[in-house]
């Protein structure tokens, strides 16, 4: 009798102590402040994701496509995706996932039916309408992260680090994500580096994308790639920070020595100039050879391996001295090769006239290599 209780203990004891480990993982709950504020309760280990408003790009910086369980019909619009280096790197990826919200800069809510279907356990959503996270997750049930990198169309690094630091610790990309964020720091100190003690340019950017493309008046305060590489950016003049859309006449005044347009808004600039010629001859930067295309800075947000890439351009036209070891073209897609795993330059530049000097012809725009 003492020995048979004696090993119904011991069986009882097994038993207690197998059922601890076959626990389900989801009843093992972190709870992580978003970037709203909101406290959100999540499963401790992570495994199928969506990411809304642009937050798939921080997914694919981080290396983790292979959570992502549907995707917004944006990233697959292959009118768009040559300007968002992380949707080409994506490539059959985002075809093949299903498509749970229209996207874009429209900021429409997802389809709650299909968001639920999908049975995702965290969606990340980037943005600024934090009320946005509120409602998605009252509708589906599934825990929402609110992140953001600044307000539309403007990048700010330390916002950018948080978020990338959240989306890491609940994905288990934490290690990766202190990564991004180093990689950032160092080529921002690079730049400084090669330009300290320069008498500064006088520069304008122009055709800059915001929730959807724009002309030559279309610009940017405190332009990230001209901030970092200590350049006058005429704009800064108005003291406004982000996307501005200046009177015509405004640039004429200004008159920048070199003029930088988005590749983005090209087209748009050279249907103004068939109808403008003479406006745009008058600028000096234009009769001097002067102006120059970059890469999209923003689509759906700012693509940060681009802002990047595009400092190194600038840098490299404006001082060829200090940039005589980089050559734009291999140091881009060095830079899209860390953040998306892919080259994609030779894909953007065959949609986009990108990283070229351009020609103000008798009927339009040309672009050529210098």
């Amino acid at each position: 009798m003492e020995t048979r209780l004696k090993y119904s203990v011991m069986f009882i004891s097994v038993l207690f102590f197998v059922c601890l480990l076959v626990q389900p993982s989801a009843a093992i709950v972190l709870t992580v402040k978003d970037m709203a504020g909101r406290s959100v309760v999540l499963p401790q280990k992570v495994d199928r994701v969506v990411g809304l408003g642009g937050a798939l790009r921080f997914l694919v910086y981080l290396d983790a496509l292979d959570k992502v369980t549907g995707v917004e019909e944006v990233e697959k619009d292959p009118l768009t995706i040559y300007s968002r280096p992380y949707s080409i790197a994506m490539g059959k990826s985002a075809a093949g996932l299903p498509t749970i919200a229209e996207g874009g800069p429209g900021g429409k809510l997802p389809n709650f039916e299909k968001l639920i279907a999908l049975k995702p356990q965290v969606i990340f959503i980037m943005g600024v309408d934090k009320s946005h996270a509120d409602i998605i997750q009252k509708k589906t049930g599934i825990p929402v992260i609110f992140l953001s990198y600044g307000d539309t169309g403007v990048f700010r690094k330390e916002s950018a680090f948080e978020a990338l630091r959240i989306m890491g610790s609940v994905i288990g990309k934490s290690e990766r994500a202190k990564k991004v964020a180093d990689y950032i720091n160092q080529c921002e100190d690079d730049l400084k580096k090669r330009t300290e003690n320069l008498q500064p340019k006088n520069v304008y950017v122009g055709a800059v994308s915001f929730k959807g493309r724009h002309g030559i008046t279309s610009t940017q305060g405190f332009y990230t790639p001209f901030e970092w590489l200590g350049l006058n950016n005429v704009a800064n003049q108005t003291s406004r920070q982000g996307q501005i859309f200046i009177d015509r006449e405004m640039l004429l005044v200004w008159n920048p020595d070199f003029i930088f347009i988005d590749a983005s808004g090209l087209e748009m600039v050279d249907e103004d100039y068939k109808k403008n010629p003479f406006y745009y001859k008058k600028l000096g930067a234009i009769k001097n050879g002067k102006v120059l295309s970059i890469m999209p800075y923003n689509s759906y947000h700012t693509n940060i391996e681009m802002m990047i890439a595009n400092a190194y351009f600038i840098g490299k036209a404006l001082y060829p001295d200090r940039f005589r070891d980089i050559d734009p073209s291999k140091k881009t897609d060095e830079i899209a090769g860390f953040f998306t795993g892919s080259v994609v330059l030779e894909r953007m530049q065959k949609d986009l006239k990108g990283f070229k000097y351009l020609v103000f012809g008798s009927n339009n725009i040309g672009a050529q290599v210098k």
